[in-house]
């Protein structure tokens, strides 16, 4: 499927990429404070939670626990991102869906390739982050 292939489309791996800038911050954060052990099912749960939200869905329960108020601060920042890409022109809805739908089966894949790590996804993605901030920093693509 030619929706596997992460750079065949600029734009679409540019609304990825924003919403895994997001997604790393928090886990940063999160590590930081060492207020929360993050996994990769939250992150899995956040997305399918902006996708909710982006349609109009409610969470049903309030979150409990410190790693369901990190997954609902985490969804509430996709949320936020999402609808200021569009508001802004940066997306179009369906860009914005199409985004998080990769970015869920990127999730499910990463996962799958580190089976038995809760962090498999979320290790990459600090790696990917520091090679892609060594790379803009260097005079990479704008």
């Amino acid at each position: 499927m030619k929706n596997r292939n992460r750079g065949h489309d600029p734009a679409l791996s540019m609304l990825v990429y924003e919403f895994e800038h997001v997604i790393y911050h928090e886990d940063v954060a999160a590590r930081s404070s060492e207020s929360v052990e993050t996994k990769d099912s939250a992150v899995k749960s956040a997305v399918r939670k902006t996708e909710l939200a982006l349609a109009g869905k409610s969470p049903k329960n309030a979150p409990q626990g410190a790693l369901e108020e990190w997954t609902a601060a985490l969804t509430g920042n996709l949320v936020a991102t999402a609808r200021s890409l569009v508001e802004t022109g940066g997306a179009s809805r369906g860009g914005v869906s199409e985004a998080l739908s990769k970015l869920r089966g990127s999730i499910d894949t990463r996962r799958e390739m580190d089976s038995g790590n809760p962090r498999g996804y979320l290790d990459f993605l600090t790696e990917f982050m520091a090679e892609a901030h060594k790379h803009s920093n260097c005079g990479g693509h704008h």
